[in-house]
């Protein structure tokens, strides 16, 4: 592409994945290097309007499907940066707040357990956290740091009768909207984990139809074990259901519990909040620290003659998502990121690291 003259994504700045990751045994993914064949679509650089190309399979998380082209193995599938509206300025800015969220999260998840809960003083939250605590549910607010100083938050509910906890993330203006947001996200993926308990939920009839693959999750188990049918390092645990699915075991608890439900009090780094939900205020805090976002517009014809847009955005230099078994520890930004932002006082190894398996999908 480049030697046809044609504007690329800066691979080079790409969170994947380590040199000693692709050393392993087994890896399933390849280096992004400049002499590697894949298949491209364009977008646009947003800071300057330049038509970038990106790799397919970087914006389209179905692009396994396509079996026409041939797709060498450079990430998992690319859930991050997906998001639809009522204009394109409005999709893009959604994209942009789960791009800041996703990357706060993975940072915040597998680092030690020094975040603290926060108290939302704010009425429409206490109502809704007083309802849930009325129906047997624990919830815990937690403001997750990141560079851009922008509110990112993580709600985790657990469900005291059913044994069942997940947690949902969100980035918006203010530490209340991100609240109410991610807490609706926690409780959507809650359904979901309730479901894995049915022997014939709606998933599972789902995967029977050919609606999602078999690998997704594990059978069945009534006594809940389902740690017992992974590995100890998690490199078998590649589907973020299967993620949700492992959590249903009880003894999975200590292993999220101090992230979750954390006994410090500290706010090593309170967030600044937006003066508005623009496209204009997200850019602004982004391309201030050094970031390009590239948008391919992937809204397809039918869904245009509703009036919608959807977009797909990748931003440089950020972590995106990932199951358990493929962290992406490339640049060292997981490692180091809490060290750069003063919150530690060292690096963290890549031993060091939390890698169990997040309860979110």
């Amino acid at each position: 592409m480049i030697h046809q003259g044609k504007s690329v994504i800066d691979f080079r700045r790409l969170i994947l994945f380590s040199e000693e990751q692709y050393s392993k045994p087994g890896f399933p993914f390849v280096p992004f290097a400049e002499d590697l064949a894949l298949p491209w679509i364009p977008g646009v650089n947003l800071i300057t309007g330049v038509e970038t190309w990106v790799p397919m399979s970087m914006v389209y998380v179905n692009f396994k499907r396509m079996t026409q082209l041939t797709f060498p193995p450079i990430e998992s599938v690319p859930y991050t940066g997906v998001a639809a509206g009522s204009t394109y300025e409005y999709a893009v800015m959604s994209s942009l707040e789960e791009i800041i969220e996703r990357d706060a999260t993975m940072i915040w998840w597998h680092s030690q357990p020094i975040i603290p809960s926060i108290k939302i003083d704010d009425s429409t939250v206490n109502k809704v956290v007083e309802f849930a605590e009325s129906h047997d549910n624990e919830i815990s607010f937690l403001s997750l740091p990141n560079e851009f100083r922008v509110p990112v938050v993580a709600a985790a509910l657990r469900s005291t009768e059913e044994q069942i906890t997940n947690v949902g993330f969100a980035c918006r203006p203010t530490i209340k909207e991100s609240a109410l947001k991610a807490l609706t996200e926690a409780y959507t993926l809650q359904d979901g984990s309730r479901d894995l308990l049915c022997e014939r939920g709606q998933l599972r009839q789902a995967i029977e139809r050919k609606e999602f693959l078999a690998t997704a999750i594990h059978p069945y188990r009534e006594d809940r074990r389902y740690l017992d049918d992974i590995s100890d390092d998690f490199s078998d645990v590649d589907d973020l259901m299967m993620q949700q699915q492992i959590n249903l075991d009880p003894r999975s608890a200590p292993y999220r519990d101090p992230w979750l439900y954390p006994n410090t009090t500290n706010d090593p780094l309170p967030p600044h909040q937006l003066e508005e939900r623009s496209l204009d205020a997200y850019l602004k805090r982004i391309t201030d620290r050094g970031y390009e976002p590239i948008v391919v517009d992937v809204t397809s014809p039918d869904v245009r003659m509703m009036g919608a847009n959807v977009v797909k955005t990748i931003v440089p230099g950020l972590v995106p998502n990932f199951p358990a078994a493929y962290p992406h520890l490339g640049h060292g930004r997981i490692q180091n990121e809490y060290e750069t932002l003063g919150i530690l006082n060292h690096h963290q190894s890549p031993e060091s690291l939390h890698y169990f398996p997040l309860p979110h999908a």
